[in-house]
């Protein structure tokens, strides 16, 4: 992704990963989230078993004028 740093724009984004889960417009930027569901683990102790989802956030900040990317975050829960 850092190399798609002032190249990619908010159209290719959406082109590659649909639309985004959440929009923040400000001032200069444009601030988009995709969040996407990679399964669920199953955990199990002697008395009881746990499920818990992965989730991959990724985060891409655009300027509003220009409408390409400046920065972006991957987080995995």
């Amino acid at each position: 992704m850092n190399s798609q740093v002032g190249i990619l724009t908010y159209d290719d984004a959406i082109q590659s990963w649909g639309p985004p889960t959440n929009v923040a417009e400000g001032d200069r930027v444009t601030v988009a989230l995709w969040t996407r569901s990679l399964g669920t683990t199953m955990t199990r102790s002697r008395l009881m078993a746990y499920a818990s989802e992965t989730t991959n956030n990724l985060t891409i900040t655009f300027d509003k004028e220009t409408r390409r990317m400046i920065a972006w975050r991957l987080d995995e829960r």
